[in-house]
């Protein structure tokens, strides 16, 4: 292997053990929206873009449920991985147990400039202002 060859990012994420468990959406919202905008910084810091997203729940009960899912478009901004994260959240966490831990992964990561085949149903002007935001 090469000294100067850097392995590629495969995903880029960011999690948190809360002091306290979390007893409703809007206080899971916060801590994934908190993590959604570190991750955001830091895909731009590299360069890179997201296709998917991950989000991993651990209950009070410490036992962890892993859950994946598509993002409407390749994107680096916070609001797009917090809804794709969240969205994973409301859908399949049964709230059998209080919330202890979440981690927010992006996945299936490309170069910034890599192009992306948009839907008809994607405001790309709205996109681009808030990238540019």
């Amino acid at each position: 292997m090469h000294k100067d060859y850097e392995s590629p990012f495969k995903s880029i994420g960011h999690g948190i053990t809360c002091v306290a468990d979390l007893l409703n959406r809007e206080e899971v919202w916060k801590v994934i929206l908190e993590l959604s905008q570190d991750i955001g910084h830091r895909l731009r810091v590299h360069g890179l873009t997201a296709r998917g997203v991950e989000l991993w729940v651990r209950g009070n009960d410490l036992m962890g449920t892993q859950y994946r899912g598509h993002l409407p478009f390749m994107t680096q901004l916070p609001s797009e991985i917090v809804s794709g994260a969240y969205k994973l959240f409301c859908e399949r966490y049964p709230w059998t147990t209080k919330v202890r831990a979440v981690t927010v992964r992006t996945t299936n990561l490309v170069l910034q400039e890599t192009p992306d085949q948009l839907s008809l149903f994607v405001d790309t002007q709205c996109i681009e202002r808030r990238e540019r935001l």
